[in-house]
């Protein structure tokens, strides 16, 4: 027997991006697949809670035009109220966030083996989350970046390299959640 389960409203919380449901059969792990391909995914979830230049801020912040105060950052680091928001349409039209996360898909993806397809339509599907985007080879940058983002680093500001450690712990974490989902549906 089959049954419907709808992807994105049952993805577990460590996936930041809202990504548009689509209806699947099966169980997680057998007949739906989750984060696949896996490189960009924790491409994606590495890169995705950094601010960008259109990301809106709660008005009660002060911000200055290089980044954020440190007003602001205490009020973040005690649990404030503060919000900021990064909407899809700014994701969209963000060239800094397109080239940097399809950079880091089609380097991490190339090196795992999966084809240029699957890394186009896992790009279109996380980017900005199905709305419309240039393709990811017309969103490469022209010049690969060659400086990596700092572990602490909070704005996305120039077309960077992903920082590897954030990179691997997501690819890590995702990939044991995923096995862990197959042992659990197997054995269940």
């Amino acid at each position: 027997m089959k049954i419907p389960i709808t992807t994105g409203l049952s993805l577990p919380l460590m996936f930041s991006g809202l990504v548009a449901a689509e209806k699947q059969y099966g169980v997680l792990g057998f007949g739906i697949p989750m984060y696949t391909p896996l490189c960009c995914y924790s491409c994606h979830d590495a890169l995705s809670a950094l601010y960008l230049n259109c990301t809106t801020f709660s008005e009660d912040m002060d911000m200055g035009h290089s980044g954020m105060d440190m007003k602001l950052l205490k009020r973040m680091d005690m649990g404030g109220e503060s919000t900021a928001a990064t909407s899809d349409a700014c994701y969209a039209s963000d060239r800094t966030w397109l080239e940097t996360f399809s950079n880091c898909v089609h380097d991490k993806c190339s090196r795992d083996g999966v084809d240029e397809s699957k890394q186009g339509q896992c790009f279109f599907r996380l980017a900005a989350n199905g709305l419309p985007i240039p393709s990811l080879q017309t969103s490469l940058p022209l010049v690969a970046p060659n400086v990596e983002l700092d572990a602490d680093a909070i704005w996305l500001n120039s077309t960077s390299l992903v920082n590897e450690h954030a990179y691997l712990a997501n690819y890590v974490t995702m990939k044991e959640f995923v096995s862990s989902e197959h042992r659990h549906t197997r054995y269940a």
